[in-house]
């Protein structure tokens, strides 16, 4: 139990210091909160293999996405992510085994049930992220707009002399 408590506080702080920044600093309201973290978790997983590689390999370990390309289906979405869906899926069914064949009369045992949930977080984002692109004529509307993020983009477009074209 004492080897789970550090890193369930750290979880813990991370998650209480990141809604009060985007709340105080960004100005973001709880859904564009929730969007950012679901983002920057889903490339956890990609972000540590780049940074293995980058050790290991003399040649580039990151790699420029596309910006703006044609949506791709569920289904290729879906396949771009499948070491993470599978490394969900273990630490799930891990999960379920510990609560289903450890007797629940210890702490132990739900701790370690809660680390293994805790664990899949990334790697569930990482799914997520891949469903919600395998829809993009999902609405922009269900995260909402943020008034420092229209003030930029407004400052932005003022210093390089375009209008916004408000349709």
């Amino acid at each position: 139990m004492v080897f789970a408590a550090l890193p369930l506080t750290l979880f813990c702080f991370k998650i209480v210091k990141m809604i009060h920044l985007y709340t105080t600093r960004v100005g973001a309201n709880p859904r564009q909160t929730a969007a950012a973290a679901l983002a920057g978790l889903a490339l956890t997983h990609v972000i540590g293999l780049a940074v293995l590689a980058g050790l290991v390999r003399k040649g580039r370990a990151f790699f420029r996405t596309p910006k703006m390309a044609v949506a791709q289906p569920l289904s290729n979405a879906l396949a771009t992510v499948r070491e993470e869906g599978l490394f969900m899926l273990s630490l799930w069914l891990a999960a379920y085994a510990v609560a289903r064949y450890t007797p629940m009369n210890s702490p132990d045992a739900y701790l370690w049930e809660i680390m293994l949930l805790i664990q899949s977080v990334p790697y569930t984002a990482s799914v997520l992220m891949a469903v919600i692109s395998g829809f993009p004529k999902m609405s922009a509307r269900l995260v909402g707009r943020s008034a420092s993020m229209e003030e930029t983009v407004l400052g932005i477009l003022a210093k390089t002399g375009h209008a916004l074209d408000r349709r």
